[in-house]
C-alpha cells in the first residue's frame, strides 16, 4: 500500500503544477542593459512566468555590446540570470517586486600585440548572486513594459538597470 502511495503521488503533485501553469501567464521579450562595471550597453532576451499571484520565475541573457576595449584587446561579455519575483505591490497596470536570483557571466578577453607568439585569449565564467527590485506596467493584455535595478554580487561585481518590453504568450 504505501509503495502505490509513493508511486501515484508524484503524479498528483505534477497534475498540481500543470493546472496551475495552465492558469499562469508566460511572458517573453526584449530589451536594453547597462552595466556599471562594464560601462557599456547590452541587448537582453527575456522570459517570464507566473507560477501563482505574487511568485513570478525570470530566464534572461544578454550580451554587452563591448568591442574594442584597448587598441587590439577584443572584450566579449554575456549574462544568464534566473531571477524569482515576489510581488508585493499590485494593481491593475502595475506590479512592483524585489528580485533574488543567480548570475552567471563569461567574459572573453582577445588580444593581438603586434609581435608573433604573443597573441591569445583568455575567457572566463563567473557565478553570482542577484539582489534588487523591479516593475512591470501594462499596456495592454498582451503588452507590458518592464524595468529592474539589480545588483550582482560575485566576482564580477556590477549594478545592472534593465528596460524592456514583454509580450503574454500564455493565459491568466
Amino acid at each position: 500500500m504505501t509503495n502505490k502511495l509513493f508511486s501515484i503521488l508524484p503524479l498528483f503533485i505534477a497534475a498540481f503544477f500543470l493546472v496551475q501553469s495552465l492558469n499562469a501567464q508566460t511572458k517573453i521579450g526584449a530589451g536594453l542593459a547597462f552595466g556599471t562595471e562594464i560601462s557599456n550597453i547590452g541587448i537582453t532576451a527575456k522570459a517570464q512566468h507566473g507560477f501563482t499571484e505574487v511568485w513570478e520565475g525570470a530566464g534572461s541573457f544578454t550580451y554587452y555590446l563591448t568591442g574594442e576595449d584597448a587598441p587590439g584587446v577584443d572584450l566579449n561579455l554575456w549574462t544568464l540570470n534566473f531571477d524569482a519575483h515576489y510581488i508585493l505591490s499590485s494593481t491593475d497596470n502595475f506590479n512592483f517586486y524585489p528580485l533574488a536570483g543567480l548570475n552567471i557571466a563569461g567574459v572573453t578577453v582577445d588580444f593581438d600585440t603586434g609581435f608573433p607568439g604573443f597573441d591569445g585569449s583568455n575567457t572566463s565564467t563567473e557565478v553570482g548572486l542577484n539582489i534588487g527590485a523591479g516593475g512591470e506596467l501594462k499596456f495592454s493584455e498582451s503588452l507590458s513594459g518592464v524595468a529592474e535595478l539589480k545588483y550582482v554580487l560575485g566576482d564580477f561585481d556590477q549594478l545592472v538597470i534593465n528596460a524592456g518590453v514583454l509580450f503574454a504568450i500564455g493565459n491568466k
